[in-house]
């Protein structure tokens, strides 16, 4: 799509324009946006130009700021999220029903999936204020935040403590056990917070790709590091 003519607009030693492009469904696709500066005066290739360059692009989908591949994520986390509170629910019933057959684990495992539910219900209203507003609510995404962290620690210490054997095998963990969690379950919860501030971030910004992997390898060598020992056990 070209653009014959823009409107600019000079305010002392800047110029300012503005123009809309609007897609049509057959031409539906990822665009990509370049600015080229074409000084007057006749330059080299090779000569530094130092220039500040500010752009604000505000894109919207129909009704909606998402795109066509996150309109469906609304009410698919909220799908999700009843489908949760329902296996949280059959789990209290089968609580209820074994009550003298319980352990702490137990427990523990209800409240991951409460905190599951919890999770995809705030995401999902996390999605629809970026859809009808284009930026996400603050309170409403720090309670995801939360939630998503509670649910990363819980999910890593139900998978450790289930495969150390706690509770069913042995009620008490040896010093090698508790040194696993000690050291694995914080750096899960710090990766997590990280993987959560790139994530919000701007995928244009310096070095987001290269701390996005880093913590990608983070979080997987915690799930190793709690994998290798259970299966040497």
């Amino acid at each position: 799509m070209v653009i014959s003519k823009l409107n600019i607009q000079q305010t002392k030693n800047s110029y300012s324009f503005h123009f809309q492009i609007e897609v049509k469904p057959e031409d539906e696709g990822q665009y990509t946006f370049y600015f080229y500066r074409c000084p007057k005066e006749p330059t080299s290739y090779r000569t530094q130009v130092d220039y500040l360059f500010s752009a604000i692009i505000k894109a919207k989908n129909g009704d909606s700021f998402l795109s066509a591949g996150e309109k469906p994520l609304t009410f698919l986390y909220t799908g999700m999220g009843i489908v949760y509170f329902g296996m949280f629910w059959l789990w209290m019933k089968v609580m209820i029903h074994y009550s003298d057959n319980l352990f702490k684990i137990h427990y523990l495992m209800g409240a991951l999936v409460f905190a599951k539910f919890l999770a995809c219900i705030l995401h999902a209203i996390d999605y629809y204020f970026i859809g009808s507003h284009g930026t996400p609510d603050e309170a409403w995404a720090i309670l995801w935040y939360i939630i998503h962290l509670v649910r990363g620690m819980l999910l890593f210490i139900s998978l450790a403590l289930i495969g150390m054997g706690f509770a069913f095998i042995k009620h008490v963990l040896s010093y090698n056990e508790k040194l696993i969690l000690m050291t694995v379950v914080p750096l899960q919860i710090l990766a997590n917070v990280a993987y959560i501030i790139i994530d919000s971030s701007e995928e244009a910004e310096l070095n987001y790709g290269t701390w996005k992997k880093i913590l990608i390898f983070v979080d997987l060598l915690c799930c190793g590091a709690i994998i290798f020992p259970v299966m040497c056990l």
